[in-house]
């Protein structure tokens, strides 16, 4: 529930609203939502885009979030700050 908020869940939950997919890039399950022919074009630039970007740092966001996710959200909040600081002053 904590990726859409219990009151939201509830809602689709006890309606039995269909989760289809352009809902499901509305309440945040999915980043985007592409024709089946696009695909692999839309992540092919997803993935140059991250490609782009300075790899240490890729990989130290990707460590703090996924780090994060087993927090509550105050202490993934500290645990954001530190390892941000800790960049930042590198």
């Amino acid at each position: 529930m904590g990726i859409i908020g219990a009151n939201k869940a509830r809602e689709v939950s006890l309606t039995a609203t269909p989760l289809t997919a352009e809902l499901g890039e509305r309440l945040g399950f999915v980043n985007h939502v592409v024709e089946g022919g696009e695909l692999l074009k839309k992540a092919r630039e997803i993935a140059e885009a991250i490609a782009k970007n300075n790899q240490d740092l890729v990989l130290r966001y990707k460590a703090v979030i996924n780090d994060g996710l087993k927090l509550d959200l105050g202490h993934a909040l500290a645990l954001e700050k530190e390892r941000v600081m800790t960049i930042t002053v590198e």
